[in-house]
């Protein structure tokens, strides 16, 4: 006769009336959960606002109030954005001028695209060149993005692609502004005041180059924020 057959033996998996529990997450690995998710959170709220913020100022070819200048009107006291590229060595930077100039590019919360597009839009300077712009009476502080270091000796590469990686270094510098004029020069890796020329006066006053704009309405000072 055949023995009946023996009941399987219940694996450790199965053993016992109570099925086995997953062991709850430690306070620790808690606690890092929710930061990560507050921390996502934030980066969507601060980009969902940076969507909001005002443009970059745009920069043209020329000096501040050139036109003006040569019809003989009299130069703004406050509002204008000048930028020259005092290099005499091929260097090749770029600027970007706004309010939240630091976000845009060291955060990298950029929804709208504004770096690249106005880098383009005359933000890249060869040597020797000025660009300006101008800014509405209600802005307290301006924010500068310079880079520099191009890897490139043409304008027409450093304007390609990502224009931003097509520079080594980048600074980022802040000025109050409100009831002022910005012009500012490069030279040797930094961005500084404009200071007028030894002799240079028109009735009196020491103006900018090109622009006749009076320098007692240039910032004083110059901040570097971030590099």
């Amino acid at each position: 006769m055949c023995e009946p057959a023996m009941p399987p033996r219940p694996s450790s998996s199965t053993r016992g009336s109570e099925p086995l529990q997953q062991k709850p997450p430690s306070l620790m690995q808690s606690l890092c959960c929710c930061c990560n998710v507050n921390e996502v959170m934030e980066e969507v709220q601060m980009t969902a606002a940076a969507i909001n913020k005002p443009p970059p100022v745009s920069l043209e070819p020329g000096h501040a109030n050139e036109e003006g200048e040569a019809r003989g009107m009299a130069a703004p006291k406050w509002g204008c954005v000048e930028i020259v590229n005092k290099n005499k060595e091929g260097e090749i930077i770029a600027v970007l001028a706004a309010q939240n100039a630091s976000e845009l590019v060291f955060d990298e919360r950029d929804p709208n695209g504004y770096v690249n597009s106005y880098l383009r839009a005359n933000g890249c300077m060869p040597e020797q060149t000025v660009v300006h712009g101008s800014f509405d009476d209600g802005v307290e502080v301006l924010q500068f993005a310079l880079f520099y270091g191009c890897k490139y000796k043409t304008i027409e590469k450093a304007r390609a692609g990502e224009i931003r990686n097509n520079f080594e270094f980048l600074k980022v510098y802040e000025a109050r502004c409100r009831g002022k004029n910005v012009l500012l020069k490069y030279k040797a890796g930094d961005l500084e005041p404009q200071k007028v020329s030894s002799g240079l006066s028109v009735f009196g006053k020491k103006t900018s180059v090109g622009g006749g704009i009076d320098m007692k309405t240039n910032i004083e000072c110059l901040t570097l924020i971030r590099s």
